[in-house]
């Protein structure tokens, strides 16, 4: 599994500069993501990126999840399009526009972030 830094474009994350990252883009990791996890720490996060930019491959669900998480709908340029709080447990969530990437995070996080809000990703 990858590992990446995310960083805001401008600003930071309250006390932290930057996220560390789990990338998920194969099959097996995106079924998993984060259930079962017992919890996540506030600089951690989990990217999800899929093939094509489109609602319906951006859809995620919360079963078996232990806590409640903030999500953030990206395009394919990086930039947020859509964010919601997903509660453990809730069925599906899905963003209101098309998006290619998924940023699952502490829910302390989602006032950090905004809609329209560019993002950097550093690959090591």
């Amino acid at each position: 599994m990858q590992k990446v830094v995310i960083k805001k474009s401008s600003g930071n994350f309250g006390l932290y500069k930057e996220l560390d990252v789990w990338i998920l883009d194969n099959f097996f990791e995106r079924l998993k993501g984060l259930m079962f996890k017992k919890e996540l720490i506030q600089n951690q996060a989990a990217l999800f990126i899929n093939k094509n930019e489109n609602k319906i491959d951006s859809a995620i669900h919360m079963l078996f999840m232990n806590f409640d998480i903030a999500v953030f709908w990206l395009d394919s340029l990086n930039k947020i399009v859509d964010k919601k709080i997903a509660k453990k447990w809730g069925l599906i969530y899905y963003p209101k526009s098309k998006s290619q990437k998924i940023l699952e995070a502490h829910t302390e996080i989602f006032d950090k972030l905004q809609i329209g809000d560019q993002i950097i990703i550093e690959y090591s």
